[in-house]
Formats: C-alpha cells, structure tokens, sequence
C-alpha cells in the first residue's frame, strides 16, 4: 500500500465535555493547539489530511485541509465523523486519529499499513501492551455500507463496529504515544512531555 494513497481524519467533532466544553482541539499544550500538533506527527505520513469539527469551522479552515461537520447533527460519536468524511472524499484508505493525541508515532501509518498487508483485514487497530486504541486506526474504504449500518441501527461504538469487521491489531512498544488529553488535569501533566502523565 501507498502511503500517498491514505487519507487521514483527524477527528475534533467531540463535545470535550471532561474538558469542559472547550474546543478540544484548540485547547494549547505547551504553547500549541492540540490540533496543529497532531497534524504535525501525521500529515507527513500521509497523501492527505481532513478535519471533522462540529464548531469554529472557519478556523479549522485555516489550518489549510477540508473541514467537515457531521452530516447528521447531535454530536453522534466520533464514527459519524467518520461516514461524513468518507463520504465526502474519494479514498481508498483512511487514517482516523482523535485531535488529542498529541504523541502520535511517527511511523503510525508506516506500520498499520504493514499489518493490513500481512493480515487482509479491512481495519487495523493501534494497540500497545495494556491498551487497544480503537479510535486510531487504518481502515479501506470498503468498510463505508457497513460502518452506515452500524450507525443506522443507533450503535455509536467504535469498538463494537470494528469487532463486526475483518480486523487486526498492531502492537506498539510506547504506550505513552497515544496519551490523550481528556481533561485540564491531563493537560498540566502532560505538559512536560508524553511521559509525564505516567510518572505523576
């Protein structure tokens, strides 16, 4: 697989509600919004990048990729997110990383990439050993009709729409790289890089 090939999603259509509403991905880390460093770590990685936010559009905008509001309002979960993007987009692979996971690997799409060849599945799941991090993953476009089902039937998990489809998991070392930041707390902790969280 051609990594010019994936598009990435980077998901920031939540509420932040343990963040207390805030825009998660323009709360700062260190003096940097969440979502310019997670851009940072994944666009190189990938032929292109979009954005799913359900407010401040307009800024978004000026980070310089497509933005996309859901398609169906009421703040549906990050997978509604997910169908619109693809929707929109004609891609035959998808990246999806959450806008507060700052920490991202610097081979993330390298390596899922791998593990999809190897093991025909239709998504691959970043996984360390203590944790599945459902909401990073590779998937093919082919998983569109029935990621629709899913949200159809009301269903809002992502780990249950992934355990419905041909999946594997790939397994990293550093568990630190997929800390997110979910509330301020996080946010001073992590303040002084990924590992500090961990050692507090």
């Amino acid at each position: 697989m051609n990594a010019r090939g994936i598009t990435a999603l980077v998901l920031a259509g939540g509420r932040a509600e343990r963040m207390g509403g805030m825009d998660k991905g323009w709360v700062e880390l260190a003096g940097r919004p969440l979502i310019e460093r997670v851009i940072e770590r994944i666009a190189p990685q990938v032929g292109s990048l979009c954005i799913s936010a359900n407010r401040h559009a307009d800024r978004y905008a000026t980070l310089g990729y497509p933005v996309f509001a859901d398609d169906e309002a009421g703040y549906l979960g990050p997978l509604a997110g997910v169908v619109t993007a693809m929707r929109r987009l004609a891609s035959s692979h998808w990246l999806v990383v959450p806008c507060d996971t700052p920490f991202l690997p610097l081979d993330l799409v390298a390596r899922l990439a791998a593990t999809q060849a190897a093991s025909g599945a239709d998504i691959v799941v970043a996984a360390d050993a203590a944790h599945q991090h459902n909401a990073v993953f590779l998937a093919s476009a082919s998983v569109l009709p029935g990621l629709e089902q899913h949200l159809a039937s009301g269903k809002r998990s992502i780990g249950g729409w992934q355990g419905g489809c041909r999946h594997a998991y790939c397994l990293f070392d550093d568990e630190s790289a997929f800390a997110n930041v979910n509330s301020p707390d996080e946010l001073a902790r992590f303040a002084a890089g990924p590992g500090s969280a961990a050692a507090s």
